[in-house]
């Protein structure tokens, strides 16, 4: 058995041991004297983002797309071939096997860290050949792992070259395996499989992984989903708007950049509150009116040592949690009377107007709001002040969560195509987004009034640039209503 130091890792060669095997038509890897891939121009940074959505995606379900499939037969020098084995079997080239998996039995034994060299001697009629494997153990998720390998025809002239481009490309995988690891423990803690859920990665547009649930709404067959680009997915996604609750997460983990996307069904009409819903909102006021009495308490008890700004702040939580209860109880009122109010035309960009004066006089906000109006007729069929209540709640969520520093865009915009009129609510923080004013009671009966509508939520949160989006789709048949 002989070892040798290859760049700084272990390589085992069983010594003298030789395969001779029959010919097989899987074995046709070709000499080569050329040793740069199609992907050696990229930047690092991109080949490891890259190996890290494959490897995530490997690890969440355990086949390739053929995107992934394409990365890695970029990544291969000329006439060489890449290869993945799982659990016994070749995972990455489809189809008939390289070489017998016996070849290289000590890979799949042998922990740690160590590149290894198989010699593969292959004789047939029309002569005899020689091929060597190198391959390694990467790390996948759960204590799994995959054997990542180098197939090609033996030339001891270039040996040394090839030894070192694969030792490049362990080392990426390697980089890449930690970063998938880490997304894969991030994404237990968010991963709900009761409802239909995607992930896109952000640097290609492509969904990298989509459960069952999502796969069933959204496509024939899961495996048509996933690989898929992400904007031939989101008008289906857009369809479902009124019948579900759309949030799209983005996050990131070292190079790579993801977003999760969730639907979360509405079966039932929750328009009305029913007993037990009654008794959330008594919940749901209580703790604000608890918020509020014991902001009270502090500058009632305290008062003597408090500075004028911990005075200010205290009284700021008191409006805040007012102006709240006060909008769900509006809410709450428009639901009850709504069947019994008359149907007017009203104009969404007033309606905006309004909810934008309503939010910036009576909130300590010193924030910006911009309003951008692209449709020529932005008009929706509503009781009087309805839509202006809804896009006021919206905004005082925004508010909240990214703080009264933020600034707002809000953009008004039809797709006659897609017959749909768009009102989107884009916030940028300036600091940390308070993750739970997105869900409070506040939002909840947004999402009911929304309901009532029949209008489309769709929720966007990115943690990496402070950024909170929520866009309200309404039917374009909807908004030409008399």
């Amino acid at each position: 058995m002989k070892t040798k130091q290859l760049n700084g890792v272990n390589e085992y060669t069983p010594g003298g041991w030789e395969s001779t095997l029959q010919d097989s038509s899987a074995t046709t890897v070709p000499q080569t004297t050329t040793f740069e891939s199609a992907v050696s121009h990229l930047p690092i940074g991109a080949k490891v983002a890259a190996a890290s959505s494959l490897l995530l995606g490997v690890g969440l379900r355990d086949w390739l797309t053929n995107q992934e499939s394409a990365f890695l037969d970029l990544l291969a020098p000329e006439n060489h071939q890449v290869f993945l084995i799982r659990e016994g079997r070749f995972l990455y080239p489809k189809g008939a096997p390289l070489f017998p998996l016996d070849v290289i039995n000590p890979s799949s034994e042998l922990a740690g860290e160590a590149i290894f060299s198989h010699r593969y001697e292959l004789t047939s009629d029309i002569g005899r050949k020689v091929y060597r494997a190198r391959t390694t153990s990467i790390k996948l998720e759960r204590g799994s792992s995959l054997i990542f390998g180098l197939f090609s025809p033996e030339d001891a002239a270039f040996n040394d070259d090839i030894d070192d481009r694969f030792s490049s490309l362990v080392y990426m995988f390697r980089k890449a395996s930690k970063s998938a690891r880490k997304t894969c423990k991030i994404l237990q803690k968010k991963i709900d499989n009761s409802r239909a859920q995607l992930i896109v990665n952000r640097a290609s547009g492509c969904v990298v992984h989509a459960n069952r649930e999502a796969g069933s709404m959204l496509a024939n067959e899961l495996h048509d989903l996933v690989g898929s680009e992400y904007s031939h997915t989101a008008s289906k996604i857009g369809d479902l708007s009124t019948q579900h609750k759309i949030s799209l997460e983005n996050f990131k983990v070292d190079d790579i950049n993801l977003s999760l996307v969730t639907l979360t069904p509405l079966n039932r009409d929750t328009t009305s509150a029913t007993p037990a819903e009654t008794d959330t909102n008594s919940v749901r006021f209580k703790d604000s009116l608890s918020a509020i009495v014991t902001a009270a308490s502090v500058i009632e008890s305290s008062f003597d040592s408090l500075n004028a700004r911990e005075i200010k702040d205290m009284a700021n939580v008191i409006l805040d949690e007012a102006y709240d209860v006060n909008r769900q109880l509006s809410i709450e009122n428009q639901l009850k009377k709504y069947a019994k109010r008359t149907q007017y035309r009203v104009n969404l960009q007033y309606e905006v107007e309004k909810a934008i004066d309503s939010i910036t006089s009576a909130n300590r906000f010193t924030g910006e709001i911009k309003l951008h109006v692209s449709s020529e007729f932005p008009y929706a069929t509503a009781p009087c002040d309805v839509y202006v209540n809804l896009f006021e709640s919206v905004l005082s969520v925004h508010s909240r969560a990214a703080g009264n520093a933020s600034k707002t865009l809000v953009s008004i915009s039809s797709d006659d195509v897609d017959r749909k009129l768009s009102v989107i609510i884009s916030t940028r923080s300036s600091g940390a987004i308070h993750r739970s004013f997105l869900n409070n009671g506040l939002q909840q009966d947004i999402e009911r009034l929304a309901k009532k509508l029949d209008v489309g939520l769709q929720y966007e949160l990115d943690d990496q640039s402070s950024r909170i989006v929520t866009s309200i789709i309404i039917p374009l048949q909807e908004t030409l209503a008399r």
